[in-house]
């Protein structure tokens, strides 16, 4: 695994982390930055049977293509993460991402967005996909300014209402977006696409 500190801004870099050392991380600093919110564990309602069942088939996904990155200040003090893995061949899901709060408006998201999509868009994924609670624009609105589009919404059980937002690697998907929302009229190479006159 690369444990190299590579740069992001400023002060701060990243480091791409195994799984056995993002864990105990994640594990202490998710509830400094998320502690105040209104959520719940799913797997906290499970029972004996359901609990077996969902670790076998979290196994069973072992395979798929996870990234998790440490974001470090001056290359040794821990200042947040963020964790995704790969939902479809082609979809990367953006899990969770953590800033924590002396760290906190420095931009640092921001900075994080493009290089994640380099890497992400360098493993050949086609769309990414991230949720966020829909009062949520410290998140909301730098995706949007860095090409995601808002493409649904979902009341969870866990988290309440969300939004869906999606970035496409590929030009002419994320134009037929603003077709399929009503946004723009399709061009000729859109309508060749969609099989119109």
């Amino acid at each position: 695994m690369d444990t190299q500190h590579h740069p992001l801004f400023d002060d701060y870099t990243y480091v791409v982390l195994s799984a056995p050392a993002f864990a105990p991380l994640f594990q202490r600093y998710r509830p400094v930055v998320f502690g105040q919110t209104f959520g719940y564990q799913p797997e906290d309602t499970y029972n004996v049977q359901e609990a077996r069942a969902a670790r076998r088939l979290q196994q069973q996904m072992s395979g798929r293509y996870r990234l998790r990155i440490g974001i470090y200040y001056q290359e040794t003090v821990f200042a947040g993460w963020t964790v995704g893995w790969q939902r479809d061949s082609d979809v990367y899901y953006m899990a969770n991402t953590g800033i924590l709060p002396q760290h906190q408006n420095r931009g640092i998201y921001t900075h994080l967005l493009p290089t994640l999509l380099s890497i992400i868009g360098k493993e050949g994924f086609q769309v990414v996909e991230s949720r966020h609670t829909a009062s949520n624009n410290r998140v909301i609105i730098p995706k949007l300014k860095a090409g995601f589009v808002i493409s649904g919404l979902e009341v969870s059980d866990q988290f309440g209402t969300l939004v869906w937002l999606r970035y496409f690697f590929n030009e002419t998907r994320r134009r037929m977006m603003d077709v399929r929302t009503g946004e723009h009229i399709p061009d000729d190479e859109l309508r060749q696409l969609l099989h119109l006159p």
